[in-house]
């Protein structure tokens, strides 16, 4: 996975999903960053965080997108640049 950060300018930070285990109140997930830095981060996700979760992997557009990168083989495209998340969670390009 990919992260970027305002707080650290334009650079991209690569990470892996170690894991994730219910909590009383949420989920935890675990992300080992493996580039520039060696970083151990964690994310809590609380309940209204896994609602929007669910339902923007919902939203048809999001679900194609996903039954297609599983039954592709080869590299992932690369995100592009000037791309924002919407409210709705769907990609697009900033003009």
């Amino acid at each position: 996975m990919k992260l970027r950060s305002t707080g650290l300018g334009t650079t991209e930070l690569v990470g892996d999903l170690v894991d994730m285990e219910a909590s009383m109140s949420g989920v935890i997930m675990r992300v080992k960053i493996k580039k520039p830095v060696v970083w151990r981060v964690r994310v809590f996700l609380q309940a209204r965080d896994l609602r929007a979760i669910v339902w923007r992997a919902l939203i048809p557009s999001n679900i194609w997108f996903v039954i297609k990168t599983l039954i592709t083989v080869g590299k992932p495209k690369a995100v592009a640049e000037n791309s924002t998340s919407t409210k709705e969670g769907s990609v697009k390009k900033r003009a």
